[in-house]
């Protein structure tokens, strides 16, 4: 109700009645934006401070890719006071090669994984017939029981496609979860 009110009447707004994960709510949005669009880019309410730019950029790298996912990363030097926030990221699997082959959420990784300073502010964009498509093979076999939107990421590398992804200034991926980190960000701004 409250976004409804700040935002108005001339949006087109999607409920997610029982939060259910991230891809859950990606998939409540399918009635709404199936067949309207050729690409979907999604991120997180709680983080004001992605740029325009930053969007357009990930819209453009998603275009000069044939693949179904671009995504942004971020990496931090380390996960001390200002930084602890991005601890709780998801963290970024790459190859000798430097492709993406996994992310992994912070409820389920190693220690050694949580060594991992590149991290996943969950901006995407996606080829909108693959999400819809794949959204569906989305399971909930973790350790939160959600559906998460990062297991799109897998479900396209397991078939044979590569992630294509920008880095962006951590930043952007401030997020505000807590009172402590709205305080944060009121101080910032």
């Amino acid at each position: 109700d409250e976004v409804v009110a700040a935002l108005g009447d001339s949006y087109e707004y999607v409920i997610q009645s029982e939060p259910r994960g991230t891809a859950h709510a990606v998939q409540t949005t399918e009635r709404l934006l199936s067949g309207k669009t050729d690409n979907v880019i999604v991120l997180y309410g709680d983080q004001p401070y992605i740029k325009p730019e930053t969007l357009r950029m990930l819209a453009k790298a998603h275009a000069a890719s044939d693949g179904p996912i671009t995504m942004a990363t971020t990496t931090v030097e380390n996960f001390d006071d200002e930084n602890g926030t991005f601890f709780l990221f998801g963290r970024i699997l790459r190859d000798e090669s430097g492709r993406i082959i996994a992310v992994i959420e912070q409820k389920d990784a190693t220690q050694d994984e949580l060594e991992i300073r590149e991290i996943n502010p969950g901006y995407y964009c996606f080829s909108a017939d693959w999400l819809w498509a794949n959204l569906k093979k989305v399971e909930n076999k973790n350790a939160a029981n959600e559906y998460y939107l990062v297991d799109l990421v897998h479900i396209a590398i397991w078939g044979g496609e590569t992630i294509k992804s920008i880095r962006i200034d951590p930043s952007e991926a401030i997020g505000v979860n807590t009172q402590s980190d709205l305080a944060r960000v009121r101080s910032m701004s």
